[in-house]
């Protein structure tokens, strides 16, 4: 997993955005897709995210935009 972000503040230093950059490799294990959604998790309670990246992941269906 290779991940890098950025924090943007509005000019009132009231808001805060976080704007990241995700690769997962396809062969990742489920561990690590599991850490990587709790420290998700945590992020989205403090601030608003943008995340962008290659997620590796066989079980999206774009075309219903579902995952399984």
């Amino acid at each position: 997993m290779r991940a890098c972000g950025v924090k943007i503040r509005d000019k009132a230093n009231k808001r805060q955005l976080m704007v990241g950059v995700y690769y997962r490799p396809p062969s990742q294990g489920e561990l690590i897709d599991v850490t990587f959604f709790l420290q998700l998790q945590e992020v989205l309670h403090s601030q608003a995210l943008i995340l962008l990246g290659d997620f590796n992941y066989l079980y999206i269906c774009w075309d219903n935009n579902v995952a399984s």
